[in-house]
């Protein structure tokens, strides 16, 4: 295991620290929606619209299910994306800087200047990233409200 890799006091798993940052900023980001609220509220009408052994699941829940996790892929892709495009880029011009100079030690110059960017891209998407987390917890809300709906 590496260094840089933190216990997780919850699962005893080593997790990455840019992993555990981007945990807490999801829980904050979860209870600045006031989606605590959401969750104990969504919690009670769902036991008085849909009572205990009387729910019953139907072709359309079926199909809310499948669409749900067809938009819950676009969204973790539309998070990983610009990450992944970044990286991506770095990689193709560290191998045209190698590939220019061939003398040049290429690790020595990469990993500091995947530092960097990847430092960046942290401060980047941190801004942009409560902006899409409350788009996408409106559009979850709606989700479960409707899959509640379907359970009748």
């Amino acid at each position: 295991r590496a260094m840089a890799d933190l216990i997780d006091p919850i699962t005893s798993v080593p997790q990455s620290m840019v992993g555990q940052f981007w945990a807490l900023v999801a829980i904050l980001m979860f209870l600045v929606v006031d989606g605590h609220h959401f969750l104990v509220h969504f919690m009670i009408q769902n036991f008085q619209v849909v009572p205990l052994a009387q729910g019953t699941l139907r072709p359309a829940t079926g199909q809310l299910l499948i669409s749900g996790s067809t938009k819950m892929f676009t969204m973790a892709l539309q998070l990983a994306a610009p990450a992944l495009m970044l990286t991506f880029m770095m990689d193709v011009g560290i191998a045209v800087l190698a590939r220019a100079m061939p003398r040049m030690q290429i690790f020595f110059v990469a990993l500091p200047l995947k530092l960097l960017v990847g430092i960046f891209s942290l401060i980047v998407s941190l801004q942009l990233f409560q902006a899409i987390f409350a788009n996408m917890f409106n559009d979850f809300q709606e989700y479960l409200v409707n899959l509640l709906g379907s359970m009748r």
